[in-house]
This record gives structure tokens, C-alpha cells and sequence, in this order.
């Protein structure tokens, strides 16, 4: 029997993305914020974040305070609310939250695309040895039209007086020298600049260790959806437990595992 006084109509609880994958977002509800004695279930809703304003879709009521919003889109922004109900009715929904879904690696061999989209910027792809950078360009252009500067954990890519790329790589990657190229083909109604990077450290688990993005701060990819390639090593699809020493120190950097690092902080600091 809950104490006299105690129940009464709950007050918001408080919400915050935990986990993002292509497809779902996991939320974490506190229901310290309402009233311990009082809250019976939460509901969830969510919908898509655009103007005009989207209708609201719930997710239904439940005393679980860890809730998986499933069935979304690859690479689309959401906006999701709470409420918290009780004996004596419910209580005002929270302020959005908004998250955006991540890529599908799956559509792209293991990459995706940079801000905008594939012919905005530019198509990436992967596998455990190598990156793959392609960016597509006006029919015409020549290898003296392109710029290219390569460092082990920066790149960037000119064509002419544009800068098509300029940033720090998710991980570090050989010189032209020890294993990287550049090539330039002629497709259907444009050029292709296909940038291919060396990996220094060899991906080992696809959902661990393969790069999120090409460039950090760029659209990352849900890497739990590569699946190991038996034939680069990767065990078929087998689980492999990693020792951090086996791994990219910058690549743990920006994996916000930088503790894990032998060093303990980002590489060259």
C-alpha cells in the first residue's frame, strides 16, 4: 500500500538517446525526474523531423524505462517524446529529443556518403585492408586538374580551384608509397576519381574495429551491419574478443575509446 499523499499525478521524466543504429534508437528513460511512488509506465512516441511537422506515432505505454523506436529509415532525423502515466493519469510530454538514424553499409560495401549525399560529395566503401573514396567529376577533367595530399590520418582532394575533401580521416592509412592510389576513369556522362587508401591497421571485427566514417564529423555508418568476409580473416561471422593493442590508436580516438589507447590520449598530443 503506497503512503497517504504520495500518489499523485507524475511529473515529465526525462529522456536521452543512448544508442543509434541505421535502422533503430534506443531511448533511457529516468523516471527519478517524476515520482518513484507513482509512475506506472511510460509512452513513447516519435516521428520523422521535418517542417511542415510530422504527426506523432507511439510506441505504446510500457514500465520498461529502456525503449527501442524499430522499423526507421537509414540516414533520417527523428524527433522523439515521453510521457510518464500513473494511478492518478499522466503527466506533460517531455521537450523533443532529436536523433539522426545512421547509414546502411550494407547498400555501399561496408561505406556510405559524405554531407549531402554521394553526387554532393562524394561514396566511400570498405573492406578489412582498404578504403575506398569516389567522387565523380565534370566529363573532361584530367589527372592535372586533380590535387591530391596525402598524410596518415588527413587526405585532401582538389579538382581545380574546388576542394572536393578536407579533413581527419577516421583512421590512419599508408602513403602513395606503401600501398595507397588514385585513379582516374571515364564513366557513362562523367569522370571518376577513385581514391584508394591502405588501412595501417588491418580491420579485424567488422562491428568493432571498420571505419564509421570516412572523415571524422562526416554521416557514420552502423558498422553492426558488416558481416565478416572468411576470406580477409574474418572468422565468418564469428565473435572475436580484441585486445586494444591491436588497434588503430586514432582510430580508438575517434571511437571515443581513447582510454583504451596504450598511450591514453589521441595520437601525436
Amino acid at each position: 500500500m503506497r503512503p497517504a499523499g504520495i500518489v499523485r499525478k507524475p511529473n515529465p521524466p526525462k529522456v536521452q538517446v543512448k544508442d543509434v543504429r541505421c535502422k533503430r534508437i534506443r531511448l533511457q528513460i529516468d523516471s527519478s525526474y517524476s515520482s518513484p511512488f507513482n509512475v506506472e509506465e511510460f509512452e513513447v512516441e516519435w516521428r520523422p523531423q521535418r517542417d511542415p511537422p510530422a504527426d506523432w506515432t507511439s510506441v505504446g505505454k510500457s514500465d520498461l524505462t529502456a525503449r527501442t523506436v524499430a522499423r526507421l529509415t537509414p540516414d533520417t532525423a527523428y524527433e522523439f517524446r515521453v510521457r510518464a502515466w500513473g494511478s492518478k493519469g499522466c503527466s506533460g510530454w517531455t521537450a523533443p529529443v532529436s536523433s539522426r538514424t545512421k547509414l546502411d553499409p550494407t547498400v555501399n560495401d561496408g561505406g556510405g556518403y559524405g554531407p549531402g549525399g554521394p553526387d554532393a560529395s562524394y561514396s566511400w566503401s570498405q573492406n578489412a585492408a582498404e578504403v575506398c573514396a569516389c567522387f565523380k567529376l565534370p566529363p573532361g577533367s584530367s589527372k592535372r586538374d586533380i590535387g591530391l595530399t596525402l598524410k596518415p590520418d588527413s587526405l585532401t582532394v582538389r579538382h581545380k580551384d574546388a576542394v572536393l575533401l578536407e579533413g581527419e580521416l577516421y583512421g590512419t592509412v599508408r602513403s602513395w608509397e606503401g600501398g595507397s592510389f588514385w585513379e582516374l576513369t571515364k564513366e557513362r556522362d562523367h569522370m571518376l576519381l577513385s581514391v584508394t587508401l591502405e588501412k595501417a591497421v588491418k580491420s579485424l571485427a567488422p562491428k568493432f574495429d571498420y571505419w564509421r566514417s570516412l572523415v571524422v564529423g562526416h554521416p557514420e555508418v552502423d558498422t553492426h551491419q558488416i558481416v565478416s568476409d572468411p576470406q580477409q580473416g574474418g572468422g565468418g561471422g564469428a565473435t572475436r574478443m580484441l585486445d586494444p593493442g591491436q588497434l588503430d590508436p586514432y582510430q580508438l580516438h575517434n571511437m571515443g575509446l581513447g582510454h583504451l589507447s596504450p598511450t591514453g590520449a589521441r595520437p601525436g598530443l
